[in-house]
């Protein structure tokens, strides 16, 4: 059941960060893993929902002008 599980590399690589960095998340709990005897592998569907927690809304910036100029 381990075959749609990615490693801390993959992870990494899709996160543009080292290994190192990703087994932080995961010892922090702010990424949600599995451990598998001594391997601990992410499901595609918990990175997914790490990445969408962390996205940022865009600002509008001609509605910032409207409101800073009015």
């Amino acid at each position: 059941m381990t075959a749609g599980l990615l490693d801390a590399k993959q992870v990494a690589d899709i996160l543009g960060i080292n290994k190192r960095a990703v087994y932080r998340l995961i010892t922090g709990r702010k990424l949600a893993s599995v451990k598998w005897g001594r391997t601990v592998k992410v499901a595609p569907d918990d990175l997914a929902k790490f990445i969408d927690s962390h996205k940022v809304d865009a600002i509008d910036l001609e509605a910032l002008a409207d409101t800073i100029c009015a």
